[in-house]
């Protein structure tokens, strides 16, 4: 499992295109390494900031 955090601004079409892009580039490193279908990439939540 991958976690990215992306900026506030983005919507969600466009988070999901990114994590669309990083998936087909995951999938071209890796090649043979795993299966496609196993790469799960979830936006992250940001750490609460500290008080």
């Amino acid at each position: 499992m991958l976690g990215v955090e992306f900026r506030d601004d983005l919507r969600t079409r466009e988070i999901e295109a990114a994590i669309g892009r990083l998936q087909d580039r995951l999938v071209k490193t890796l090649g043979p390494v795993t299966n496609p279908v196993l790469i799960a990439i979830e936006p992250a939540k940001k750490p609460l900031a500290a008080v």
